[in-house]
């Protein structure tokens, strides 16, 4: 590990320990800071949870880890100084005749990993446990060691005092900004960081909410300031109203935020469409990369990260999956079939036409600015580049596409951070405040004096480091029949939605690895 220092987001269980960890790891020179804005823990996922561990689980991985997690938990006095009360009792999961199937599958798996878990037939059921009833139950499972459950607030509290013990530093503050070597707190500012971990846990959606709207309001209002000639910070602010005026229509239905979403995406396409044909495009040489992609270097890593956080944003898969559940409630299963059918069918297209926009925005770059123009890195200057390049209209279009990109994003956030939280603290927030806290940061950037083009660019390579963790969950849940039933994924669709994930943890593991300096076989610094 370089000697940086690390600033965590999140100060429960997940943050504390990591601090813990790290503050006393003594090849880490560095000074370990932890960020929490509410020292009560009053709504903390930590502070909520259930505080128990089992072994239990569908994949070897979650075992092994709860199998540490154990050991460390029956050291607790001895590495914490505190008594957590573990009670060692063990888990009983009930299954009836449609969850049987995955309840034996999972045993398999954990016995074949030495867990100590018994499957229980309804009569043997009854025997073990006679205060359960075993009507409409086909099979449980029990864990006899190894499970059970304990005191989670005095275990936070004991990481948080340990890790302070060892020297890391605990601000009580909120974090309203995030770049990637920065991030701006509420009461002390901008505070710099060699790496920053997100522990922010339920809450982390709110840090991918910042990155997007990042890049929402900087592209709205970059196209609206160089088109009319107004400052920027004006820009933002006009970007704002109109964001607002257009989630105001959510009052009245799915329907009309639906129309005036895909309007703008439909302006998007359009304008995208007219550039290719005025742009001189190799179309020989697209239609063969298309196929047959390269990566001359690090530069292209971090924009193709980018593009993917762009394209397949976290906070838009919890949005659809919202969107879905409340647009037609289903009665039956035909017509809860019909409904996933065309949800799926939707988000195919809607996936599909995103990334066609992207690879237009590409290839038209590349026949505008590539030969002899390579040094366009900003879209002020790719604006003032277009119009002697290309003609006023082709700067033009290219403007209107902007600013028709970053309201749509920006409504399409909001209501995403909206879906999110609500799930989280159980009521719903006001619009104007949504909108004012995760536009905050934007503002910041902008007053800050900050390379706009650069901060797009960041904040998309943040949303694919984000993107991992709801496309794991996905694959998790969709593949559980006890859980989705007859939607369950089928085998080819679990073995290519692994394969998607690990592609994208693959390539955010070797951009990790090119931002902190290693060498990347294959790729120059760019």
């Amino acid at each position: 590990m370089k000697r940086n220092d690390i600033l965590i987001i999140g100060g429960g269980v997940m943050g504390s320990s990591i601090a813990y960890r790290l503050a006393g790891d003594p090849a880490l020179a560095g000074k370990v800071t932890v960020v929490e804005r509410d020292p009560s823990y009053a709504r903390a996922s930590s502070a909520l949870s259930a505080s128990s561990i089992r072994q239990q689980f569908s994949t070897p991985l979650n075992i092994h880890l709860s199998r540490y997690g154990i050991g460390f938990l029956r050291q607790a006095r001895d590495l914490l100084g505190v008594d957590l009360a573990l009670k060692e009792e063990g888990y009983l999961f009930l299954a009836s005749a449609a969850g049987e199937a995955v309840l034996r599958a999972n045993n398999a798996v954990q016995r074949a990993e030495g867990c100590s878990v018994e499957l229980l037939e309804p009569a043997g059921l009854a025997r073990r446990f006679p205060w359960v009833m075993p009507d409409g139950l086909a099979l449980a499972s029990f864990g006899t060691a190894n499970e059970g459950w304990f005191d989670g607030p005095s275990l936070m509290q004991a990481f948080r005092r340990a890790a302070r013990d060892r020297g890391a530093v605990y601000l009580a503050d909120e974090v309203v900004g995030l770049g990637p070597r920065h991030v701006d707190l509420r009461a002390n500012g901008r505070v710099e960081a060699g790496t920053i971990v997100i522990a922010a846990g339920a809450w982390s959606g709110e840090v991918a909410a910042m990155a997007t709207d990042l890049a929402e309001f900087l592209g709205g209002a970059i196209g609206l300031s160089l088109l009319f000639r107004i400052p920027l910070l004006a820009g933002m602010a006009v970007t704002a109203v109109v964001t607002y005026g257009i989630l105001l229509f959510q009052g009245r239905g799915f329907r009309p935020i639906e129309i005036i979403i895909g309007g703008l995406v439909s302006v998007i396409g359009v304008c995208y469409l007219i550039e290719m044909f005025i742009a001189p495009v190799a179309w020989g040489q697209a239609g063969f990369h298309a196929v047959v992609p390269s990566m001359p270097d690090a530069a292209a890593l971090t924009l193709s990260v980018g593009i993917i956080g762009a394209t397949v944003m976290p906070h838009a898969i919890f949005l659809h999956s919202g969107l879905t559940q409340a647009r037609v409630p289903a009665r039956n299963g035909e017509e809860r079939q019909a409904l996933v059918r065309f949800s799926n069918r939707e988000t195919i297209a809607a996936l599909a036409v995103a990334g066609l926009v992207n690879m237009a925005m590409v290839i038209m770059a590349s026949a505008a600015f590539h030969a002899g123009h390579s040094d366009v890195s900003e879209i002020e200057t790719a604006y003032h580049t277009l119009a002697p390049l290309l003609g006023g209209a082709a700067a033009a279009v290219f403007l209107i596409s902007l600013m028709a990109s970053g309201i749509s994003s920006s409504a399409v956030g909001t209501m995403a951070g909206q879906l999110i939280m609500q799930g989280f603290v159980g009521f719903r927030i006001p619009i104007w405040v949504r909108r004012l806290v995760t536009m905050l940061p934007a503002f910041a950037v902008v007053a800050a004096g900050v390379d706009t083009t650069h901060a797009l660019v960041m904040s998309q390579v943040v949303l694919s480091f984000a993107l991992p963790i709801p496309m794991i969950a996905l694959i998790l849940f969709t593949r559980r029949r006890d859980i989705m039933g007859e939607f369950a994924n089928s085998r080819v669709i679990d073995i290519a939605a692994i394969a998607g994930a690990a592609a994208v943890l693959a390539l955010n593991v070797v951009l990790l690895a090119q931002t902190f300096g290693a060498a990347i076989p294959g790729l120059s610094a760019g």
